[in-house]
């Protein structure tokens, strides 16, 4: 059974529009029974000219792409919904009432330089390709290890913080702190 990633944004004219190309492409180049679909809100008349400039750079044409709003149906049958940071409500959009909603809270790239927009393209490659490599199911050795390395620096951080505001700790020992260390 093919499982179905839905990414919505207001205007479905931009980002959803660019997660959707990038995950299609790489599930069928990577032999996988995923899909995608996009949707916007407020549908625009067509996919910004910067988006298709900037797909077309890395071989994908988004020019014949036409924005769509999300329908119920499209909703229920997706296993996940995304949304590029413009997080719809029930109002505007009353499907997403049917299924958890995870925002990946990304800047719009309409009206954007031609170098943000590929900053904005080449960051949703990068979160696409750690979603496809997540629901394909395999082991994730690199965001396991990003994570560990996030913590160890988190904790350098607090570590070095706790050290410079309370600069008596340095050189401590045991019985500056009142414990005792039996043999």
């Amino acid at each position: 059974m093919t499982k179905q990633v839905l990414f919505v944004c207001v205007h479905n004219a931009g980002r959803s529009q660019m997660a959707e190309a990038f995950f299609n492409r790489l599930a069928e180049e990577q032999g996988l029974a995923l899909r995608a679909e996009s949707a916007g809100t407020e549908p625009g008349e067509h996919v910004h000219p910067e988006v298709v400039s900037a797909m077309q750079e890395v071989g994908i044409d988004l020019s014949a792409k036409r924005p769509r709003r999300p329908t119920n149906i499209i909703v229920q049958e997706a296993d996940r919904v995304i949304t590029m940071g413009c997080a719809p409500d029930a109002g505007a959009c009353p499907a997403i009432l049917f299924r958890k909603v995870e925002d990946w809270g990304l800047p719009d790239p309409r009206g954007q330089r031609a170098d943000r927009v590929r900053e904005i393209r080449d960051g949703l490659l990068e979160r696409v390709s750690l979603l496809l490599h997540e629901m394909k199911g395999g082991p994730d050795q690199d965001r396991i290890y990003r994570g560990r390395f996030h913590f160890q620096e988190t904790m350098d951080k607090f570590s070095a913080t706790v050290l410079r505001s309370s600069p008596s700790v340095v050189g401590a020992s045991d019985s500056d702190c009142g414990c005792s260390r039996s043999s």
